[in-house]
């Protein structure tokens, strides 16, 4: 009966080995195929979001903004776009961008720029804004304003998510273990800078010295006797940041919008748009919390209809005509 206790040895020696080998295969299989995979990720880690910034973030113009380069004709008036990395399209190609969508709509009435720059806080917006009205001395018939719940961040310390040596190290050299680094990453990231954000707008002394920083940045406009039209995004990563969003902030920087407008200014929350897409249709991907091509198109669209006055946008207490 040896024979029949070597067979089921041998048989078990077999599986171990086979098994084992094609786990190493299926290993090596994932690491060679995502290296060909390029996707963006919402803090910008992970070497996958590197290839996807290399392959779609252009073009990039000579004042460093993700636009072609300034073109000014003087017989037609301006409108400028102004924010973070809603509007610079962090996650989207170029063309599926909503300021793409409103300059192949709009260009043969007005000159359309980018100033939208990832990272950029209110006051940076500002910088940005003021820089650029002095370089080129454009007198805008409107600024469309994008406003996100992280722009308050010139008042709150830097969000820090623990990564040891060997992680990155990990993560440097494989593939496979950058994907996993970027998804806990993004994870742990988001969640602590929601909370700290939302605690921050709770604060009423921040909050002053923020809204003072956005009619600061609007009395630009309200000199070059342009108009703001202000576009304020919720969280999208699920129906309910959504929902918090709205009582964390959207509700808060319109009213305070509202008291200092004037008219012929509009503010739009574009928490009912995004609401009717599902989740998985309103943001990039489950790694990435902005805006969606086709998102970016319907705002896009919403956008054209305000700019062009032609009454057929909604009307509704999500989008408001300041009267003032």
């Amino acid at each position: 009966m040896s024979w029949i206790k070597f067979v089921k040895v041998t048989n078990i020696k077999f599986y171990v080995v086979y098994f084992f080998l094609c786990f190493i295969f299926a290993i090596m299989a994932l690491e060679v195929g995502l290296r060909f995979v390029t996707f963006s990720s919402g803090p910008g880690t992970g070497s996958a979001h590197q290839r996807w910034v290399t392959k779609y973030w252009t073009p990039i113009n000579t004042d460093g903004f993700r636009d072609f380069n300034v073109s000014i004709n003087k017989k037609q008036k301006s409108i400028l776009f102004l924010g973070d990395s809603f509007t610079a399209g962090h996650g989207a190609k170029f063309q599926e961008t909503y300021y793409f969508f409103a300059r192949e709509r709009l260009s043969s009435q007005f000159n359309l720029v980018n100033l939208g720059q990832n990272g950029t806080t209110t006051q940076h917006q500002e910088a940005n804004l003021k820089l650029f009205l002095s370089k080129y001395d454009v007198q805008p018939q409107y600024v469309v304003h994008q406003y996100f719940g992280n722009d308050i961040r010139d008042y709150i310390k830097r969000i820090e998510v623990e990564r040891s040596s060997l992680r990155k190290d990990l993560a440097d050299v494989s593939e496979l273990f950058s994907f996993v680094d970027t998804y806990f990453f993004s994870t742990e990231f988001i969640s602590k800078y929601h909370s700290q954000l939302i605690a921050t707008y709770e604060d009423k002394e921040i909050f002053e010295k923020h809204t003072s920083d956005l009619k600061n940045t609007h009395k630009l406009v309200y000199e070059k006797n342009g108009n703001v039209i202000f576009i304020v995004f919720p969280f999208l990563n699920n129906d309910e940041q959504i929902k918090v969003s709205g009582g964390a902030y959207i509700e808060k920087v319109k009213e305070s919008f509202l008291h200092s407008c004037i008219k012929g200014d509009i503010f739009i929350d574009v928490s009912p748009l995004a609401s009717t897409l599902s989740t998985n249709a309103r943001v990039v991907n489950f790694m990435d919390g902005h805006p969606s091509p086709t998102l970016h198109r319907m705002i896009g669209e919403l956008l054209v209809k305000v700019i062009r006055g032609d009454g057929s946008e909604v009307v509704s207490k999500d989008i408001i005509r300041c009267r003032q």
